[in-house]
């Protein structure tokens, strides 16, 4: 039998929070006691959903949305003084944000633009800027 984790007064950045697994990961934070910030760039409205799930488990005052880009190094930076701001600390990250070439990047799953390997620079270095 495994033991509950218990977070409490544990600080946990959750990037790309609105999105994919991060709901998930976030209420689950939230259920183990910790206080959360949530990042996303693309949408707010993703973000304010994770956030109005957590009243209902009545979490919202250890929940924090914050609008960031993960490839802007100042924006990072912005959210780690918010948060420390807000909850004192941070002790830990999950690094959620990302993309796939496919689906995101390339707005298809099976019949982007041609092969991987005729796939723009720019393309590249977005994948690579948001995943890394």
């Amino acid at each position: 039998m495994t033991k509950p984790i218990d977070l409490t007064g544990r600080v946990v950045i959750v990037s790309g929070g609105g999105m994919g697994a991060g709901p998930a990961i976030t209420l689950a934070l939230l259920a183990a006691g910790a206080s959360v910030a949530i990042t996303g760039a693309s949408s707010d409205e993703a973000l304010e959903t994770v956030v109005e799930r957590a009243r209902h488990q009545e979490d919202a005052g250890r929940i924090l949305a914050i609008r960031a880009d993960v490839t802007i190094e100042a924006a990072c930076s912005a959210v780690v003084h918010e948060v420390r701001a807000r909850f004192g600390a941070v002790n830990g990250l999950v690094n959620n944000a990302g993309i796939g070439l496919a689906t995101e990047v390339m707005g298809r799953i099976d019949t982007g633009p041609g092969a991987f390997w005729e796939t723009p620079a720019g393309v590249w270095r977005r994948l690579l800027d948001i995943n890394l």
